[in-house]
């Protein structure tokens, strides 16, 4: 094995691309059977419509981004839990996928052994076309390397979805259709690819896009295309495999407050997508490129999120920016903290191009903003 080189994975079968794939479906929302929001006052009340967050585990570190179904009927959310390394036997991280029925609040809870208990946003959990949900987490590997694992979950048991090697997760995604896209990032030597393969995991063909680095992928409704998020751009390629195109220029990928990295999101027609990149939120068309860019100056500070809302008309944008430390964030973090960080959600029309703030603006973020009540609701609604 070759580990400078990505054609050095060890995927198997590389050809004959998704087979099995469904390509009816149209459209990667959890809430495909809402009404459409067609304008800012809509969305307003969609955010007022949110419904309340469900409360983690006693004793959990951290929580990401809560995810609906695509039905609506369940949420899923990872939770993560630090290791006692140093005990004997050691205790390594921990993170658990908890998913609750929203009627009954029945939960089934998963636990996965990883090398980071403060799980990244961007490996799930993914809600798969057919209602299991895709874990991607890292293991400590052979010597220090890691080992790139995904798992799907159904009814609470894990099955194996991907082991690589030497190789680590960055983000994992689907599509209604069943494609899903993993982009992983090779432990030694920094060089990226993402795989594309069907629902069952099987039919795995690689992307490569090159000298760049890839930081996220996500499929396109239909299956047929990939969404790229590089660390100096916004590029397209097919599910096929074959070259990115580029669609939009980046300075880098990730947001200047927190170092978050996004995930491309496909309206349901499948001719765009919109992430936050660079501090920006960029909206990019799959055949003429951008489309619209909001900055700094229209988000009110530096885009982490976004989020599409039902009509594709309407997406909300995730803003964060810093100021010095107020006397909470000093207490709240034992006289550590040299910085307060505040968030505003932002309403972007992707038809016009025009933003207009909500009514959460300049809000004091204790933790992660998914832990906040509405924009958390918000995410947990309509997040893909």
């Amino acid at each position: 094995m070759e580990p400078s080189r990505v054609r050095a994975l060890t995927f198997a079968s590389f050809a004959a691309l998704l087979p099995s794939f469904d390509l009816r479906a149209q459209g990667n929302s959890a809430a495909a059977a809402e009404a459409a929001v067609t304008d800012f006052a809509a969305a307003e009340r969609a955010l007022a419509d949110a419904p309340k967050l469900p409360k983690s585990p006693a004793g959990a570190a951290v929580r990401t981004a809560v995810r609906s179904s695509p039905d609506g009927t369940q949420r899923a959310w990872i939770v993560g839990y630090p290791g006692v390394l140093a005990s004997a036997p050691s205790k390594p991280d921990a993170i658990e996928l908890i998913v609750e029925d929203v009627a009954s609040g029945k939960r089934s809870t998963t636990r996965f052994e990883c090398a980071d208990f403060n799980h990244d946003r961007r490996r799930g959990p993914v809600w798969s076309a057919d209602g299991g949900v895709l874990v991607a987490y890292d293991v400590q590997g052979k010597e220090t390397a890691y080992k790139a694992c995904a798992d799907l979950v159904r009814n609470g048991e894990a099955r194996p979805f991907l082991r690589e090697e030497d190789w680590s997760v960055r983000s994992v995604a689907a599509s209604a259709a069943g494609t899903v896209a993993i982009a992983l990032q090779h432990a030694w030597n920094g060089s990226s690819a993402v795989l594309v393969c069907g629902a069952d995991g099987e039919s795995r063909v690689v992307i490569d896009p090159g000298k760049s680095r890839c930081v996220s992928a996500a499929p396109s409704p239909d299956g047929r295309q990939i969404a790229l998020l590089l660390d100096d751009q916004v590029a397209v390629a097919p599910a096929t495999g074959g070259e990115p195109r580029k669609l939009a220029a980046l300075d880098h990928a990730d947001n200047y407050v927190t170092a978050d990295r996004d995930v491309p999101t496909w309206l349901a027609d499948g001719k765009s997508f919109v992430v936050a990149a660079g501090g920006d939120v960029v909206h990019v068309d799959v055949s003429n490129g951008e489309l619209h860019r909001w900055n700094a100056a229209a988000l009110g500070g530096t885009a982490a999120d976004v989020v599409v809302l039902p009509g594709d008309a309407i997406a909300a944008a995730i803003a964060l920016h810093e100021t010095d430390a107020n006397l909470a964030d000093v207490v709240m973090h034992a006289g550590c903290a040299s910085k307060s960080r505040y968030l505003d959600l932002v309403w972007l029309d992707l038809k016009s191009g025009k933003s207009q703030g909500s009514s959460i603006a300049d809000k004091w973020v204790v933790g992660d903003w998914a832990d906040m009540p509405k924009v958390g609701s918000l995410v947990a609604r309509f997040g893909h």
